[in-house]
């Protein structure tokens, strides 16, 4: 049964991984040996639509990574094939793809709202100057740039690589995964305030507790947070259940669940 507060709101899932049937189970085994967890999730966009349902999500933003060149365009096509009805895409680029100001052209012209990137797993760092174009092309456009964001392990997309980037484009819309650097989050607080960056919720509240999770929000400030499940590792009424308990009003969670979302996006006919 839903939690009472949670009755009638909109949701907006900022934070949700899809892959094609035919490597979905793969790419879930590949995530639970590299993070040491398990995945509960299916993994494929059909099994998501009804996860989503199922806990009253109304919609959700769906991505998945190009770890090699020539995935490109085709992951791009697939996402663009889903959106509608409350589903939204984010596409992807490699920064050894060749013609990137070309495919951010068409990632726009596909209607999806910006494009994931996952520094760990494409190999790059997220302040490399190659990344620089894809960057730029992306304010160029107004589409918003959404990057796994920290590690334990490595230093691919920790805050100062995520500082680095937006010192050197002020007009990137940035979302920072994870409260923005799984692991990271001291380094967030000092190094992110302030900035053009959003962070998502994902892949973090089970690692913090309540008092620690809710001065990040205050620190960051409430608007900049957008609520995010990182399907298929994250668990609806796991993450419901913790941000109504953390104190936070009704209308800071609307915000957080919904209106932060709809206007970073621009989605005003929601």
């Amino acid at each position: 049964m839903a939690h009472p507060r949670m009755m009638g709101r909109k949701i907006f899932d900022v934070h949700a991984h899809s892959f094609p049937e035919k490597i979905a189970g793969k790419v879930v085994k590949q995530l639970e040996d590299y993070y040491q967890v398990a995945v509960p999730g299916v993994g494929t966009i059909e099994a998501l639509k009804e996860y989503a349902k199922n806990h009253g999500v109304q919609y959700f933003l769906t991505f998945a990574t190009a770890t090699k060149p020539s995935q490109v365009e085709n992951i791009n096509t697939t996402i663009a094939a889903q959106i509608g009805n409350g589903v939204f895409g984010l596409g992807t680029i490699h920064p050894e793809y060749e013609n990137i100001d070309a495919e951010l052209t068409r990632i726009h012209e596909l209607g999806l709202l910006g494009i994931k990137i996952h520094p760990e797993f494409q190999g790059i760092y997220v302040d490399a100057p190659e990344m620089d174009a894809v960057y730029d092309g992306l304010a160029k456009r107004d589409l918003v740039l959404l990057t796994h964001a920290g590690d334990k392990n490595v230093d691919n997309s920790n805050p100062p690589r995520i500082a680095s980037v937006m010192s050197r484009h002020t007009d990137l819309k940035l979302i920072a995964a994870h409260f923005g650097g799984y692991q990271q989050w001291e380094g967030a607080k000092k190094l992110l305030h302030g900035k053009n960056v959003w962070f998502d919720t994902s892949s973090t509240l089970a690692f913090v507790d309540d008092a620690y999770a809710l001065e990040l929000i205050r620190a960051h400030g409430v608007e900049k947070f957008l609520f995010g499940s990182d399907y298929p590792m994250g668990r609806y009424d796991y993450e419901f259940a913790r941000l109504l308990g953390m104190g936070l009003s009704d209308r800071e969670l609307d915000m957080i669940f919904f209106e932060n979302a709809k206007k970073l996006f621009k989605l005003d006919n929601m």
